[in-house]
């Protein structure tokens, strides 16, 4: 997921504190902030999906079309 400001994938999630951090569990969306041009914006959880076994699901699917 890219910043929507400068289209960079260096990102940092930013903890959340007091309220908000209530508030986020509901709505799984995390804070993250661009490390490039600071800018701070919701965006869906990247930590929620296992990136090792979408990639193998990925490679398994493409393969039996093949």
């Amino acid at each position: 997921m890219p910043c929507p400001e400068c289209a960079s994938e260096n990102l940092r999630i930013k903890q959340a504190k007091g309220l908000e951090f209530f508030v986020l569990l509901f709505i799984t969306k995390r804070l993250y902030t661009c490390r490039d041009c600071d800018t701070v914006f919701r965006a869906p959880d990247r930590r929620q999906t296992r990136r090792d076994q979408d990639a193998a699901a990925a490679a398994m699917r493409r393969a039996v079309k093949s």
